[in-house]
């Protein structure tokens, strides 16, 4: 029996150690059926904690725990306590920290020595917008329109934001006149400063507009008129009947010699337009000043109520996101005080250039309001960090008249004044006219912190191709020269696809008040080959389209196959353009054999030479040899830019963008130009 007894003890501990293999805990056991259990077997199971990771089964006394291998557990403190004192680790620890900080000290050392010796990254001069990229002019009458009536509109600018952003990469616009006017001078004649013309849209859409543009990082120039306004303006209107306090709003005289009817006039003062520039009212009893045309009379800015209406209008264009200003024939804002005085004669002058308008045009109040208004655009720009420009139109007939609008009395006046040098040429000019005509305006302010700019056409002067003659591969020449000039480059709109003048039947001539008529330059914007070259989904336009819109528009020279066209040379020169070099490196120029040519460098940045042949016939020129200077131009350069004005397919591949060429044996055929690169370290930068 006691052997029986043995083995059921034994099965029993079987079944329990099965089931803890199991997975089976405490728990489940006692609540295991009782058959589980060998009947009348009295053993005992009991758990009971074992060290730091074992669990102990105790049956009837008898311990089972499985072997397992010793674990390290560290050093005691009294162990580790052992080896502080003991020399041998002392002298380990000494080592230890000596090398750590020698190791430390190195790489300090290291660290400096590389940002003391190594090359420094050449400094980027800090440009303002205004000077960073193309501004592009937009006529808004004539840019497109989205309403059907023919004539251009706010949404139409905004319709086109992809393409002055993307294609041309423009950073701002400047727009011509949308106020209320009087409708004789497109614009110019203004009936409310501050009040759209419903043509153009609403105040709600110029703001959507003004947000469109700043979204997309480009600002908005708007025509500023402070010489006249219309002749239909509420002010005039008050002052013709001698309303106070715009009885002295505009320029009045009783004229002189009153014996006749109506007086004398008050002296010979000519109109730009032509004519007298004095007009009498029969309301008034008196003559009113217009230096333009009858319908827009003088401003008296001498009034100090005159100038604070001025103020107001600026204020109101600012506070509704306008960037800048193109102040609108500024030399004329003043004339002198006493009008009864003559102005002298030009020998040989015909016309507005019979008399020398020292009188009427660049007064020293001129200079001086222009420095207030600078002063108010500055505090501005310093409240919100925002920079604003003030630019300027005037034909200035000396360099000092262009400085003093610049600057006047150490104060600063306008960030720009317009340079018209550009708008002279015409065809058949010489390499050397050209270069004569750019220095002209250059050297007399070199080494003046002054900002040069070019145009090569606007809504007052016949469109570039015409004037030189329908040659567009000269045109692309001019165009390769104007953005590559040192300083801002102004585009009209058309002239990067090239747009012409449009002989306009009278019948439909809208310019009331130019002589010569200004309609030719105005037309619609080219858009597409569809009709009305799609400016318009309308039944007719405000002033004809060119002939050749079906060829010459935008979509067109876009289109796979057209071969490089006007409007992919310009997308090319205006990346060009974008360059350190060219936005304010250093010019030197020269002419050799028909060619004119100048170098444009920033110290740390690659250099460029712009080649151009304006001769008869191609000529093979070693330019290092010519440059002006010394040691400009390296024996190499590669290609970047070219007006791509090639007679053959092999000449085309042989100056393919990209191209590595010898610029000491190089041969140019007329009206090619090409604008080569080197990197910096290929000159000596002593520039």
């Amino acid at each position: 029996m006691s052997t029986e007894k043995e083995a059921l003890k034994g099965s029993s501990e079987e079944r329990v150690a099965f089931n803890l293999a199991d997975g089976k805990d405490e728990k489940d056991l006692d609540g295991a059926n009782h058959e589980d259990y060998v009947d009348g077997d009295t053993s005992k199971v009991k758990f009971v904690n074992g060290d730091a990771a074992d669990a102990v089964v105790d049956i009837d006394g008898r311990t089972h725990v499985e072997p397992r291998k010793s674990q390290f557990i560290g050093l005691s403190k009294t162990e580790l306590m052992a080896f502080e004192k003991d020399p041998y680790w002392v002298k380990v620890r000494w080592v230890l920290l000596a090398l750590f900080w020698i190791i430390w000290i190195g790489m300090l050392v290291a660290a400096i020595t590389i940002i003391v010796l190594a090359p420094k990254c050449p400094p980027r001069k800090d440009l303002k917008w205004w000077q960073e990229s193309t501004i592009y002019q937009v006529y808004p009458r004539s840019f497109k329109d989205t309403n059907g009536d023919g004539i251009g509109d706010l949404k139409g600018i905004h319709d086109r934001l992809d393409y002055l952003q993307n294609d041309l990469k423009t950073k701002a616009i400047y727009v011509n006149p949308m106020y209320e006017s009087g409708g004789q001078d497109t614009g110019y004649d203004i009936t409310n400063h501050t009040h759209l013309d419903k043509t153009f849209g609403t105040i709600e859409i110029f703001k959507d507009l003004v947000h469109a543009l700043h979204k997309r990082d480009i600002k908005l120039i708007m025509d500023f008129v402070p010489n006249h306004s219309s002749n239909k303006h509420p002010w005039f209107t008050k002052s013709q009947r001698g309303e106070a306090p715009y009885d002295d709003y505009y320029v009045w005289h009783p004229g002189k010699n009153d014996t006749g009817f109506p007086p004398e006039k008050p002296n010979n003062w000519l109109s730009v337009f032509g004519g007298s520039a004095w007009e009498w009212d029969d309301t008034r009893q008196a003559y009113y000043l217009h230096q333009f045309s009858t319908a827009q009379p003088d401003l008296n800015v001498r009034n100090p109520a005159v100038r604070e209406e001025l103020k107001k209008i600026l204020l109101y264009w600012l506070k509704n996101g306008v960037d800048g200003f193109r102040v609108d024939a500024v030399a004329h804002l003043f004339e002198t005080q006493n009008l009864l005085s003559d102005e002298n004669l030009v020998p040989g002058g015909n016309g507005y250039h019979s008399l020398d308008h020292s009188l009427t045009t660049f007064q020293r109040e001129t200079y001086e309001l222009l420095t207030e208004w600078r002063a108010m655009l500055d505090s501005l720009t310093k409240d919100d960090g925002k920079d604003r420009l003030l630019m300027v139109e005037a034909y200035a007939k000396t360099p000092n008249q262009t400085l003093q609008l610049l600057n006047y009395d150490s104060k600063p006046g306008a960030h720009l004044s317009t340079n018209m040098a550009l708008l002279d040429l015409k065809a058949n000019f010489s390499a050397a006219s050209l270069r004569d005509l750019v220095n002209g305006f250059m050297d007399p302010f070199e080494g003046m912190d002054l900002w040069p700019n070019w145009q090569t056409g606007n809504h007052d002067v016949s469109r570039v191709v015409s004037r030189l003659g329908n040659n567009q591969e000269l045109t692309n020449v001019i165009n390769m020269m104007l953005m590559t000039l040192p300083g801002t480059a102004f585009t009209y709109y058309g002239e990067e696809i090239g747009m012409h003048d449009v002989e306009i039947p009278v019948d439909q001539q809208q310019d009331k008040a130019g002589s010569p008529n200004r309609d030719p330059q105005r037309t619609p914007m080219q858009w597409s080959g569809e009709m009305f070259a799609g400016f318009t989904g309308g039944n007719s336009t405000w002033l004809p389209v060119a002939g050749d819109y079906k060829q010459r528009n935008v979509k067109a020279q876009f289109a796979h196959g057209a071969g490089m066209t006007a409007l992919e040379v310009y997308q090319e020169l205006a990346a060009v353009r974008a360059k350190p070099s060219f936005q304010y490196g250093a010019f030197h120029s020269a002419v050799a054999d028909g060619v004119y040519f100048y170098v444009r460098q920033a110290k740390g940045f690659p250099g460029y030479l712009v080649a151009m042949n304006l001769g008869k016939s191609g000529v093979t020129i070693n330019f290092p040899s010519v440059a002006p200077g010394g040691d400009l131009i390296p024996g190499l350069g590669k290609i970047v830019g070219s007006t791509h004005n090639f007679k053959s397919a092999s000449r085309q591949a042989e100056f393919e963008i990209g191209t590595e060429v010898t610029l000491d044996n190089m041969h140019i055929l007329p009206n090619e130009g090409f604008v080569f690169e080197w990197p910096p370290e290929a000159v000596n930068q002593q520039m």
